[in-house]
């Protein structure tokens, strides 16, 4: 290794320096993740070598902040791809190009989607705007109005 961290490696007579990769994750609504509490660790990425996703040469997966690990790669084109989400994100199913220069280091910044669980509860109240709390079985309600909270989405 050298100084600067980077490994160096002959091939065929040429020397190659490696390249590095990490993944850097937001949320693309981060009012409501902080809100929400949800965390941005525990998301799984595949490095693959063809588009296909048939020839994965590495995962990453994302810390409480979003940000992966370096992972040291020739030079050469890779493939990004979510392999699992975590919990309260919705699976990104794009798959990201990346070209890997000699010694360089490239950062793939992915933004996904939060997927917060979704509650529903329902009050029952007559015209009046009464409660009630446990209405007899078999009882028509006429001109009742139901109110629902969506959770996250109220």
């Amino acid at each position: 290794r050298l100084a600067d961290g980077h490994a160096w490696r002959q091939v065929y007579g040429f020397i190659t320096a490696n390249g590095y990769v990490k993944i850097h994750k937001e949320s693309e609504d981060p009012s409501m993740t902080a809100d929400q509490g949800f965390s941005l660790a525990g998301a799984r990425y595949g490095i693959y070598k063809d588009k296909a996703k048939e020839h994965r040469v590495g995962v990453l997966t994302t810390g409480e902040k979003g940000d992966t690990e370096s992972l040291e790669l020739y030079p050469g084109t890779y493939y990004v791809a979510v392999i699992s989400a975590p919990e309260h994100f919705a699976l990104n199913a794009e798959v990201r190009e990346v070209k890997l220069e000699q010694g360089g280091s490239v950062t793939v910044k992915v933004k996904d989607t939060p997927d917060p669980p979704v509650s529903i509860s329902t009050e029952l109240r007559d015209s009046s705007g009464d409660q009630y709390t446990c209405p007899e079985k078999d009882v028509v309600l006429e001109d009742t109005v139901y109110l629902h909270d969506f959770g996250a989405y109220t």
